[in-house]
């Protein structure tokens, strides 16, 4: 499990782009994450660091919608958001990419990233479903 207060240092006036407080995540019989806090700093390498189990997966997921909250807040920009969706995260300029991955083989990196937006983007996926 994640330590409850993830101290990261600041050297300059860098801005918290993304809080989270008393963050928690309760599954029946396991405590995923226990109230925990963390900053994002903009412009800052940010790291999240822990054993397997940790709580680091569900931690991002939850910051990109995938995950609903146990309790906690999470605020971006110094704002209170509830983020219940991957919809939700994205308009706040949100999205995970997950470590098993399928790639388009002959797209660059970055079409790859933003492959999701397109398909959502007016429906097409919607309209390619319909298709088939």
């Amino acid at each position: 499990m994640l330590p409850q207060e993830i101290d990261t240092p600041q050297t300059d006036e860098s801005p918290v782009i993304i809080e989270t407080h008393d963050l928690s995540r309760i599954y029946p019989g396991v405590v995923a994450l226990d109230n925990v806090n963390y900053r994002v700093y903009r412009n800052k390498v940010n790291v999240l660091i822990g054993e397997n189990g940790a709580g680091k997966s569900t931690m991002m997921k939850m910051l990109a919608g995938v995950e609903t909250p146990s309790s906690g807040k999470i605020i971006l920009d110094g704002k209170e958001v509830t983020l219940n969706s991957t919809h939700q995260a994205e308009k706040h300029g949100i999205s995970i990419i997950f470590q098993e991955l399928n790639l388009f083989p002959n797209m660059n990196v970055m079409d790859n990233i933003f492959m999701a937006n397109e398909f959502f983007r007016k429906g097409r996926l919607t309209k390619n479903i319909n298709m088939n």
